[in-house]
């Protein structure tokens, strides 16, 4: 099995991260062949193109979708006012899809879009909002947007927001069942935890196996599953120390268990450095 169907998989099943409704056939279930994927899907360490790439092969996948085009700036005078992700068409219609898969950390009380943030300190939830509803969502109807779509061939499209992505619940929360989160969240989203260094070693003593995340495969945990890459608590600690010391950005860390001769995800969250939330002034 290509490696790759366990995060395009994964982009089909998961459930949205934004409450804003898809249509039926932009979130095909049909089971998948390692024909449905290019051979170039990871070109780097960036997830944001990763999943940009997964989700072209679903468009691929779509005998009714022709036209697809990506990533099309839109400019005014020399100034770029947008990009559309993926404009094409599907039965005589035009379409634009925005697509996001993002991670955010909970904050002070959770319920505010500005306590969540990204594990790089560089974004949060409420500027994310922000540029898709009010900017990215807009541009078709935009004048220089509907410029750029009438040259290209467009019409005017029926616009989309395809989100996916994980909120990491306070460790404290997430045991008790407390997911606070703003309106705009999709009571159904994927749930993980953050601590500090300072309790890494009782959460990771709860379960016997543990596997670190690397970008850009942050979604399956069967996509990064190797032997060699799964240890003990003892050994994933002395990992998450030597990785906090040399740098202050967050380990995403999965809990494993042996199910059936075979491995699955129990839950997972972030490492953080101590110093981590007295850092977020930098925002």
């Amino acid at each position: 099995m290509h490696r790759y169907l366990y995060d395009f998989q994964w982009l089909l099943d998961m459930p949205s991260l934004i409450s804003r409704p898809l249509p039926e056939w932009l979130e095909d279930r049909r089971p998948l062949a390692d024909t449905d994927l290019p051979p170039d899907l990871a070109p780097s360490r960036a997830l944001g193109p990763y999943f940009e790439n997964l989700f072209a092969a679903v468009l691929a996948r779509d005998e009714k979708i022709s036209g697809v085009r990506r990533n099309i700036q839109v400019t005014d005078e020399g100034i770029t006012k947008g990009e559309f992700d993926f404009l094409f068409y599907r039965d005589g219609q035009a379409h634009h899809v925005e697509t996001t898969v993002k991670f955010y950390l909970g904050t002070g009380s959770c319920q505010r879009a500005q306590d969540w943030i990204g594990p790089g300190r560089r974004d949060r939830l409420d500027l994310k909002l922000a540029k898709m509803m009010d900017r990215q969502l807009q541009l078709s109807g935009t004048q220089a947007g509907r410029k750029t779509l009438q040259a290209l061939g467009y019409e005017t499209p029926d616009v989309h927001a395809f989100t996916r992505g994980c909120l990491f619940h306070p460790l404290e929360n997430w045991v008790h069942g407390e997911f606070i989160t703003p309106d705009d969240v999709n009571p159904a989203h994927l749930k993980g935890w953050w601590t500090g260094e300072k309790n890494m070693e009782d959460i990771l003593r709860q379960e016997a196996f543990w596997l670190e995340l690397s970008k850009p495969f942050w979604l399956d945990v069967r996509t990064s599953l190797q032997q060699e890459n799964i240890h003990s608590p003892e050994e994933m600690t002395a990992r998450v120390s030597d990785r906090l010391a040399h740098g202050d950005r967050p380990v995403l860390l999965a809990a494993l268990r042996n199910q059936n001769g075979g491995w699955r995800e129990v839950h997972r969250g972030f490492i953080v450095p101590d110093n981590w939330s007295h850092l977020l002034s930098d925002l």
